[in-house]
This record gives C-alpha cells, structure tokens and sequence, in this order.
C-alpha cells in the first residue's frame, strides 16, 4: 500500500541560498564554484556575492547562481560547464527531485529546503542544472 501526498507553500531565497551553501550538497566532485549573483541597482550588470560578506538570509527572489561544474563529455575536474539557475529554477527542480529524495529528505525539506541533507541537495542541483540526475 502506498500513499501519495502533496504539499504547496511558498519558498523563501533564504531556502535556496541554505540549500546550496548549507547542506554539503555542493561538495561533490561535480561541483566547483557556485557564484551567487545578483543585479545592480541599475540593472545594468551583475555582482558576485561572497558567501563570506553576506547572510544567506540576504537573498533575494531574483538572484541567481551560476555553477561551474563538470561535463559528461570532459575529463572529472576541469569543471569546463557553466549554467545560470534562477532561484525558481531551483524551486522547480526540488519539486521534480522530490519523488527519488528519501523520506527523511522530503519531511525535513517539506518544511525548509535548507534542512536537506547533501544527497537530497546534490539531487536538486543536478536537476536544475542537468535536468536530470546524472552524477553519483
């Protein structure tokens, strides 16, 4: 017997940021730097955050990450790709990862993604950057 449930609420980008800078997800392999990005006052170009200067808490609906990470068709290392992700796209990969995660992984993140464990948040990363979950 198996019983299917779904749930709807909003996210926070604090979510996002703890999800990706947080859980450990980020220290696989496959992953180099992921670079938080977001618009100047003018909209006129990007500025890097750093982790280091600025609170998770910081974040905002309409910044971005870019992940540097490897490539199927290159050598494990050279961290040669590079994909933009918006936060929703973020949002959106957790739900398409949510039937493979654990259900531990998706109680914890039912209430805050940034409780994922690193498998769950590794999963939802290589969803929003590969579509599909292709290390590991």
């Amino acid at each position: 017997m198996s019983l299917t449930l779904k749930i709807e609420r909003d996210v926070q980008p604090k979510e996002i940021t703890g999800l990706i800078y947080g859980t450990g997800g980020n220290s696989n392999p496959w992953w180099n730097t992921i670079e938080w990005r977001r618009f100047t006052d003018g909209g006129e170009k990007s500025v890097r955050l750093a982790v280091a200067d600025h609170e998770l808490d910081e974040a905002l609906e309409d910044d971005w990450f870019v992940f540097h990470h490897d490539t199927l068709d290159d050598e494990e290392g050279t961290w040669s790709g590079r994909t933009r992700v918006t936060m929703q796209q973020l949002v959106d990969a957790a739900s398409e990862a949510w039937p493979q995660l654990a259900p531990e992984a998706q109680r914890d993140m039912a209430e805050d993604l940034a409780q994922a464990d690193a498998d769950a948040a590794d999963i939802v990363m290589q969803m929003a950057v590969f579509k599909d979950l292709v290390f590991g």
